[in-house]
């Protein structure tokens, strides 16, 4: 029954140069030196945000409650994604780094940058509202 048995082509001896590329059978579509040209598909519309937990349609007010014990504030978690300027990520990187040292070692775990966007948003919201247009945010902003 060996006698009947072809010869296995040496395949990786073909790549790595062993045999002459005369002996070598390339497929139809690899003799042409162009690239085969494929469709694009068309790009997928995509939301900044997205939404980890189902959403409760909830009042601004009670969104911005006071952080319980835990030091972060309760709710839901949902991804936002926004544009910063280099400046802002870059300080934003300095204070996560600055506030993971002053943390005793057991809280260091639970220092994040989203937590101090949140936690800095809730006092200049918190601003916002008692001041109105003379809050920081509201002269910054307006006077931009």
């Amino acid at each position: 029954m060996a006698a009947d048995r072809k010869e296995t082509p040496d395949i990786l001896g073909s790549l790595l140069g062993d045999k002459k590329t005369e002996d070598t059978i390339k497929p139809e579509y690899h003799k042409d030196s162009k690239p085969v040209r494929q469709p694009t598909s068309k790009p997928v519309s995509q939301s900044t945000s997205k939404t980890v937990e189902k959403p409760t349609s909830k009042p601004v007010k009670q969104l911005r409650e006071a952080p319980d014990d835990s030091g972060e504030p309760s709710g839901e978690k949902i991804k936002a994604t926004y544009y910063m300027a280099i400046e802002a990520v870059e300080a934003l990187e300095e204070a996560w780094y600055q506030l993971r040292k002053m943390a005793p070692a057991e809280a260091r775990t639970g220092i994040s940058k989203s937590l101090i966007v949140e936690a800095a948003l809730q006092i200049v919201l918190d601003e916002l509202e008692k001041t109105g247009q003379k809050s920081k945010l509201a002269k910054k902003i307006l006077r931009e």
